[in-house]
């Protein structure tokens, strides 16, 4: 199974590779992230995996 990269989840969400690591790190609400937006990411990555 090859490895989902930051770049995939990105690509999968249509968002920036930064804002898909800063979900990833838990810093989402701190940086005013949407919460329908974390979860986008947060979705792609766990289906991706």
């Amino acid at each position: 199974m090859a490895k989902v990269s930051i770049k995939d989840i990105a690509k999968e969400v249509g968002v920036s590779k930064s804002l898909v690591s800063i979900v990833l790190n838990n810093r989402g609400d701190e940086l005013s992230i949407s919460k329908e937006t974390q979860k986008k990411v947060q979705k792609a990555a766990k289906d991706l995996n």
